[in-house]
């Protein structure tokens, strides 16, 4: 009710200020119209300056909201003018009557349609947006399945003797063998954890970067360079080529900076090698496989390793269960 009101309330006023019995006829709403579009042309100006203005110079939430705020109602506001301008040319360019009438009764009733108009095109507007981003976060979030999901098998071990045994089988029958080393450490005095990886196709083909250099995965297989997920270079304010101590006595630059959603706390990405330099009584415990068939693959580990079953993920149900 209160929306309604609101939306009548011009048409109200311009009811109480036009001459008694003038509402009935079509052409007083045209003639009382006239002077409410051009109040209307001058705040669509208003606003769509502000936004041009916030384009160039919004920084941060508020203001983004705010460029979003003065774009949508000062395009909502600037199209009946505009459509009053277009319907006006057309009847100035119209050389017979019967067209010339077309055009000045449809101009006629643009000021009784132009809230609907106006309503609409915030409508379209919003369903456009959401659409939009319901199909972009769905992308993003796909992509991210795939970054973080791309081998499809992931193994826990017990010890470095069964990770070492696991790594030998693999080996002999071919297959690429991704393990990942752990450890505790600070950043920028801040907890985090620092990762050691084998630098090979699945990572340098699965994984987004929000920003990079063009030589980021061999920098950081020759030791060179570290890969800092998000939420690390946020909150301490690191970027691309900033220097960041990933152990005492050792500074290397950053890289990358990955996307690494839903993890609270920041991480830092090495190679293998040089995680096991710093760290030379750390084993690998967790191990990513990749495999054409999972299921055959799990049964042989089983058997020929003597790791349990339930040690061992299916990435691809985990990722087909997400996507559902």
């Amino acid at each position: 009710m209160l929306g309604t009101a609101a939306a009548l309330s011009a048409r109200i006023w311009q009811i109480a200020h036009m001459p008694l019995l003038a509402s009935a006829r079509p052409r007083a709403w045209v003639m009382s119209g006239a002077s409410r579009f051009g109040v209307q042309a001058w705040s669509a100006m208003i606003l769509l300056s502000l936004a041009g203005v916030l384009v160039v110079l919004a920084d941060g939430l508020i203001l983004v909201f705010a460029l979003l705020g003065s774009l949508l109602v000062g395009g909502a506001l600037a199209l009946p003018v505009l459509a009053a301008r277009a319907l006006n040319a057309f009847e100035v360019r119209a050389t017979r009557p019967l067209w010339q009438w077309f055009w000045a009764d449809t101009r006629q009733q643009l000021p009784g349609l132009s809230l609907a108009l106006m309503a609409l095109l915030l409508a379209v507007s919003a369903n456009v947006g959401v659409s939009t981003m319901v199909s972009s976060f769905r992308l993003t979030f796909v992509g991210f399945l795939d970054q973080r999901l791309a081998p499809e098998l992931f193994l826990q071990v017990e010890d470095a003797e069964q990770g070492a045994a696991l790594e030998a089988f693999l080996t002999r029958e071919g297959i690429e063998t991704l393990p990942l080393l752990s450890a505790p450490t600070h950043v920028a005095g801040r907890p985090a954890r620092l990762y050691g990886v084998r630098v090979g196709p699945t990572y340098r083909d699965n994984w987004v970067f929000l920003a990079e250099q063009a030589d980021t995965w061999d920098r950081v297989d020759r030791g060179e360079a570290v890969i800092a997920n998000e939420q690390l270079a946020r909150r301490s304010d690191l970027w691309i080529d900033d220097p960041v101590e990933v152990a005492p006595g050792l500074i290397l630059p950053i890289a990358a900076v990955v996307v690494d959603y839903g993890n609270p706390e920041g991480q830092l990405v090495m190679s293998e090698a040089l995680f096991g330099t710093l760290y030379p009584d750390s084993y690998a415990a967790q191990f990513g496989v990749r495999t054409a068939d999972a299921a055959t693959l799990r049964q042989r580990i089983v058997e020929t390793v003597g790791i349990p079953d339930n040690a061992m993920i299916d990435q691809a149900a985990i990722k087909a269960m997400s996507l559902d």
